[in-house]
């Protein structure tokens, strides 16, 4: 009987908290739309396609931020909550990852090979990256995910872990001494990188949004969100990155959710590629190989480039759906049924 309360309660916030964040699924799509099309377009049609792609990791990063703050709950413990991110980012990482990482570094480089695995920065190794180019992003994510159960330590109270959350990042760009980027996962880069501010953002967002009723229509929304993706790739260019796509993206993720949820064909389309978002992202590198070896082999004919671009790009959308379907989907839906298996042991 209680397990059944138990299910029926978690589904009911699970459906308000889908009807609530509809949007926030549209802005993932266009994120990772951002990105595919910057790998796709930004030698080939060029313009703003040579940009987006930043500017749509800022949007992912405001987002994660906003999530692990509005998603808290007071049985949520560091420890389950950092178990939850593993569960949900490592398996299809390693998965798409594993071919990768096996083919660009040689078996005596062992700590590149378990740095890549865990999704571990570099400590200042000038050679050490990511064999799945996307995924230094990942990196960011899972330092921000600890600092995070550092904070749930403390508390469990939303307002406190947000807290004590963004006062690690501000502490961190203050304090640690900056390093070089080194192929974009030195750790000493990342804590003094403006990107994290982007998670501070997100979790003072789930804060505010808690206390907020304004609903703005759909229509008035999209303009809004288009006149700032407007200033943030055409505007504000000359700026820092984290005013020029920084400060856009937390008022984008903002103005998403005081909007009303669309409806209609192309509204659904993009919900189901937010769904499918993090499988595009981390999968869209093979078709981009593809892509290269495709180009090589014609001669690196420009008519064909111009146009392959486009169908290629499609392809790797098409992929990440595949990809989705047939292997994030079941994987995360085995291990979330065996976590709670196990949970019920444990009671």
């Amino acid at each position: 009987m209680l397990d059944d309360r138990i299910g029926r309660t978690n589904g009911l916030i699970a459906m308000k908290m889908k009807t609530e964040l509809d949007n926030i699924q549209i802005l993932r799509a266009v994120a990772a739309l951002m990105v595919v099309t910057n790998h796709f377009l930004s030698g080939t049609v060029g313009g703003i396609f040579k940009y987006n792609g930043g500017f749509g990791v800022d949007i992912f990063f405001v987002i994660s931020g906003f999530l692990m703050i509005y998603t808290q709950r007071d049985d949520k413990t560091s420890i389950s909550f950092f178990a939850s991110r593993v569960r949900r980012i490592y398996p299809l990482y390693i998965i798409l990852s594993l071919p990768l990482i096996i083919t660009t570094f040689p078996l005596e480089r062992t700590l590149a090979i378990i740095g890549n695995l865990l999704l571990l920065p570099g400590l200042n190794f000038p050679n050490y990256h990511m064999a799945n180019d996307p995924a230094w992003t990942l990196v960011y994510e899972m330092i921000f995910y600890a600092m995070f159960s550092v904070a749930l330590l403390f508390s469990r109270k939303p307002v406190v872990v947000c807290l004590i959350t963004c006062s690690m990042i501000i502490l961190c760009l203050l304090f640690v001494h900056e390093q070089k980027r080194l192929g974009w996962v030195n750790l000493g880069y990342i804590l003094t990188d403006k990107l994290m501010l982007n998670f501070a953002a997100g979790c003072v967002l789930a804060i505010l949004f808690k206390y907020v009723r304004l609903r703005l229509p759909f229509l008035l929304g999209l303009v809004i969100v288009i006149a700032m993706c407007y200033l943030a790739l055409k505007v504000l260019t000359p700026l820092d990155r984290f005013y020029k796509y920084g400060i856009p993206s937390i008022v984008i993720v903002a103005i998403a959710l005081v909007t009303k949820a669309g409806s209609g064909f192309i509204y659904q389309f993009f919900h189901k590629i937010g769904d499918c978002s993090y499988s595009i992202y981390l999968s869209h590198i093979y078709i981009i190989m593809i892509f290269k070896s495709f180009v090589n082999i014609n001669g690196g004919n420009w008519f064909i480039l111009y146009y392959s671009s486009f169908v290629f790009m499609g392809i790797s959308i098409i992929f990440g759906f595949f990809v989705c379907s047939l292997i994030e989907k079941p994987t995360d839906n085995y291990l979330r049924k065996y976590s709670i298996k196990r949970l019920r042991l444990y009671r």
